[in-house]
């Protein structure tokens, strides 16, 4: 089985758990290549709880990496664009 490298946009609550999920490898084919959020002050968190991941300060520069795949975990008003985007 081909490994589909994940990307998620939006680390808060629910973007952070569904990062932590797919880092313990808790869904098969899948493995957490990068992490994004606007806010910086969570890369430190990010970089302790996800070693080896990268992470990004902008959604472009995350879809302009080597990812397969997105989860954008936003503010709802902001899918909008970042999906478009990702298409």
């Amino acid at each position: 089985m081909e490994t589909i490298k994940l990307g998620i946009i939006g680390i808060g609550n629910v973007g952070s758990s569904h990062a932590q999920c797919i880092f313990d490898g808790k869904v098969e084919g899948l493995t957490l290549a990068a992490v994004c959020d606007i806010n910086k002050d969570l890369k430190p968190l990010a970089a302790q709880r996800l070693p080896g991941v990268a992470f990004y300060e902008n959604h472009h520069d995350l879809l302009s990496s080597d990812v397969d795949l997105v989860i954008v975990s936003v503010p709802h008003p902001l899918h909008t664009e970042i999906a478009i985007d990702a298409f």
